[in-house]
C-alpha cells in the first residue's frame, strides 16, 4: 500500500504541534547553553523535553498497536478506535 493511501491512527495536527514545541524547548536549552545557566536550569529544560517526547513516543506506540491489530487479526476501524481510546487511557497512568 502507498504510504499515502495508509490509514494513520493518530492525528497529524496534533503530533506536529507537540514536535513543533519540542524544536522550540531544545532551542531554549541552547540559548541556557550558550548564557552559561546553571545545570539546574538546564536539567529542568531537558526534563520537559524528555517528558514532551515521551508523550509523541505513546502516541505514535498507540498507533503501532493499532497497525499491528488491523494488519494481522482484521479488526474494525470501530473496534481499532476503542482499542486506541483504551491505550490512550492506560498509557496517561
Amino acid at each position: 500500500m502507498d504510504t499515502e493511501d495508509r490509514i494513520v491512527y493518530w492525528d497529524d495536527q496534533e503530533i506536529l504541534n507537540r514536535l513543533r514545541r519540542i524544536e522550540g524547548q531544545i532551542r531554549g536549552v541552547q540559548q541556557l547553553v550558550l548564557k552559561h545557566e546553571t545545570c539546574r536550569a538546564i536539567l529542568t529544560q531537558l526534563s520537559a523535553v524528555e517528558g514532551a517526547l515521551r508523550q509523541v513516543s505513546r502516541i505514535v506506540q498507540t498507533c503501532s498497536v493499532a497497525e499491528a491489530l488491523v494488519e494481522e487479526a482484521q479488526f474494525t476501524e470501530v473496534d481499532v478506535s476503542q482499542i486506541r481510546e483504551t491505550l490512550k487511557k492506560v498509557l496517561k497512568s
